[in-house]
């Protein structure tokens, strides 16, 4: 495995020393590596992702709130291009975002919402009301319940849900 500049390994480790262990660790590795494909290099590095014909591998993810700004901000006109986006862009999207749900789902930033809270709100953004959901729930006083966290919603009712919504059905149980 060639790193194209390893020149560029070691500046960066300088500029930041907490990730300096990371990367000489992973530059050690990769320099001895004999893979063959992205299978092979993913039975290491489990995050690393094909881009073109290279490889980019995430060493140490987004660790601090400073880095999800910087790499925000990267994609942001990349994401603003839409379709004009090159192929090149488009993978680094993905990667950039990739990486930001990665850090938002380990550090739990939005909270998750319990099943009547989450009815709730969708009641309140798609502007439907309570009686929109008596197919669902079959009578008034069950919607109410459900929605005011006073009855569970039951395997049938998140399915019926989820059609109506456009969420998996694992979001109201």
């Amino acid at each position: 495995m060639l790193i194209i500049t390893e020149e560029r390994v070691v500046e960066f480790a300088r500029q930041h020393p907490e990730a300096a262990s990371s990367l000489f660790r992973w530059a050690a590795v990769t320099r001895m590596a004999t893979w063959k494909n992205i299978v092979e290099v993913r039975q290491v590095f489990r995050h690393a992702d094909p881009v073109g014909s290279c490889v980019v591998f995430n060493i140490m993810g987004i660790e601090a709130g400073a880095e999800l700004e910087r790499l925000a901000k990267k994609i942001e006109p990349l994401l603003a291009k839409g379709d004009r986006r090159s192929p090149e862009e488009e993978e680094l999207c993905r990667l950039g975002l990739k990486l930001i749900d990665a850090y938002q789902r380990e550090r739990h930033l939005i909270p998750k919402l319990k099943p009547h809270e989450l009815l709730q709100a969708l009641l309140d953004e798609s502007g439907k009301q309570q009686a929109d959901l008596v197919p669902v729930f079959g009578s008034r006083s069950r919607v109410s319940d459900a929605v005011n966290g006073k009855r569970e919603i039951s395997k049938a009712q998140a399915k019926r849900l989820s059609q109506l919504f456009h969420l998996s059905p694992a979001a109201f149980i």
